[in-house]
């Protein structure tokens, strides 16, 4: 009697050996054998899968120049410091030319500069950096270097030749002269002003006494244009992806073609 369930056992029931045939013949039809007659898609439908590749690669490739524009765009300023000059322009001492109503010509937006004997005013400091304002040429200045204190309690200060005039204007007390700071960067019109760098601007704005007859500057010390080289391998980069999008899709185009050519003729 055991022997005779244990038989029953082992028999594969009709619908199990069903299932398996109908796997099996879904399994040789998936696999590709050598020499097997492989069924073509039709020429329209080659054409059709083809204009649907064309859409997608168009759209990609106006998605990709959209974000390269609009992101390049926005750091052009500091792509073209990179290509300027590492020499800076030697504007000198500021306060010689001040007295000497020199305009100081040289002081270009987003230029790398020279300035020295500068008179920090309206010094704080942050986290990071310190801030000061030269009043001569309106330039307000990010620096890392230490900014002596000043001897307000003092009762006598000895000035340079010609530097009563800074008195005179109200443009800065006596102890200001006292201190001079030669500073070496980027110098930037606040017109102009890369968005990381607006809120120095803002915070300044309210707090200083600028003249209109001058425009206002930034500088910012120590930041020479060969700092900037990841903006030109930014730029490489996003050409790169562009060229090769454009590839593929002008490829897509040539095939749709090509099909479209064969279907007509």
């Amino acid at each position: 009697m055991a022997e005779e369930d244990i038989g029953q056992g082992e028999n594969t029931s009709p619908s199990t050996e069903k299932l398996q045939e109908q796997f099996d013949a879904w399994r040789k039809e998936s696999i590709v054998h050598p020499g097997q007659d492989v069924p073509l898609k039709s020429l329209e439908e080659q054409l059709q899968s083809a204009s649907k590749v064309v859409g997608i690669r168009r759209i990609s490739l106006l998605i990709l120049l959209v974000i390269s524009v609009l992101g390049l765009s926005s750091s052009f300023t500091d792509f073209a410091y990179f290509l300027s000059s590492s020499d800076p322009a030697q504007l000198g001492n500021v306060r010689e030319a001040y007295v000497q109503d020199d305009p100081l010509e040289e002081m270009e937006h987003n230029r790398y500069v020279r300035m020295e004997a500068m008179i920090p005013t309206s010094v704080f400091d942050s986290a990071k950096h310190r801030f000061f304002f030269c009043p001569l040429y309106n330039v307000i200045v990010q620096t890392g270097q230490e900014i002596r204190e000043k001897q307000t309690h003092k009762s006598y200060f000895e000035i340079a030749p010609g530097e009563e005039r800074i008195l005179k204007e109200k443009l800065a007390f006596v102890w200001d002269l006292a201190l001079r700071l030669d500073i070496q960067g980027r110098l930037l019109s606040v017109d102009h002003l890369p968005s990381r760098y607006q809120n120095i601007w803002n915070s300044f704005r309210n707090e200083i006494d600028v003249r209109d007859d001058k425009p206002v500057y930034l500088l910012i010390d120590d930041e020479e244009p060969g700092d900037f080289i990841w903006f030109l391998l930014a730029y490489v980069l996003a050409f790169g992806v562009i060229a090769f999008s454009g590839y593929g899709y002008l490829q897509a185009v040539r095939y749709e073609r090509s099909l479209r050519a064969k279907l007509i003729g």
